[in-house]
């Protein structure tokens, strides 16, 4: 028992309706034999252990509550604080530890799963949640952005993520928009075929990479696992590839991806910057990322 106080009572209570129920039944009546010279006798003295044992629960409590010596209160003040914090400790009474599966199911509630692919709902997007200091350095239509060989151009990420079945191919027409990362929720495909879960980085105008030989990818990671990142270059026309690279290695939220690019040769102008999360282990389940930046540094000559 967490308080003795309350235990006593609560004997003392049961005690008392145990001997009224004993009255009932007839236990004050007259008997014959031994036992009518001990009835009465071992009921008055049940009744004066209970009333001892409680009175010495109830001094023990005041005791403790009883204020120290050379405090300055008066006799009334004390027995006055004695009462009041001996009936707050009979009025309450400490709650139980929760049990561990309700800790679970509470902690469980933070993560939502949503299908995709089952019917009204062939794909989805998701949008990052604007920052104050985030703000996108190409914005305005004009000549291609130039890379140079000074510092390291640091783009923020701006894009958004697009989830849909492996099968489709791409992302459907029409599907819904929503606001967060796959970092926040997890989607899994409706019959269990892979699901593609790719960030994508639109600039206009377009952002020239000729004189790039990587880019490094900042992002936050949710997963435990080894995943591939691969990252695709679309220009006017075409896409080129822009290298792969293994993520989760060393088990860190935070995380800094190398792709290296290819050497094309001429003008390498990119109209978005496409990076494809893939998991072996679970392919009908979206990657937990959040793309943070994206910096292209230059090519050692």
């Amino acid at each position: 028992m967490r308080s003795p106080l309350l235990a006593a009572i609560s004997f003392a209570a049961v005690t008392a309706i145990w001997i009224a129920m004993a009255v009932t039944r007839g236990a004050m009546g007259a008997r014959g034999g031994a036992s009518a010279r001990y009835s009465v006798p071992s009921i008055a003295l049940t009744i004066l252990l209970t009333i001892t044992v409680t009175a010495a629960l109830i001094h023990k409590q005041m005791v403790q509550e009883f204020p120290r010596a050379g405090d300055g209160m008066t006799e009334t003040a004390k027995t006055i604080a004695i009462t009041r914090r001996v009936l707050q400790r009979l009025a309450h009474v400490p709650p139980g530890p929760a049990s561990p599966s309700k800790v679970e199911a509470a902690a469980s509630q933070s993560l939502v799963t949503q299908v995709v692919g089952q019917a009204g709902v062939p794909g989805v997007v998701l949008r990052p949640r604007p920052k104050r200091s985030q703000r996108p350095p190409l914005v305005l239509p004009g000549p291609p952005f130039p890379f140079s060989y000074g510092q390291p151009l640091a783009i923020p990420f701006t894009g958004e993520y697009q989830l849909f079945p492996a099968s489709s191919g791409r992302l459907p027409k029409k599907v819904p928009v929503e606001v967060g990362t796959p970092l926040e929720n997890v989607y899994v495909t409706f019959r269990g075929t892979p699901l593609e879960t790719v960030a994508v980085q639109t600039f206009d105008p377009p952002l020239d990479l000729t004189n790039c030989g990587e880019v490094l990818m900042s992002l936050t990671s949710g997963e435990l696992e080894v995943l591939l990142a691969s990252m695709q270059l679309v220009g006017e026309r075409d896409v080129e590839d822009g290298g792969s690279a293994l993520m989760g290695m060393k088990a860190a939220k935070k995380e800094t991806l190398e792709f290296e690019l290819p050497d094309t040769g001429g003008p390498l102008l990119v109209r978005a910057i496409r990076v494809l999360f893939q998991r072996p282990a679970d392919p009908t389940r979206s990657t937990k990322v959040a793309v943070e930046g994206l910096i292209p540094v230059s090519r050692v000559r």
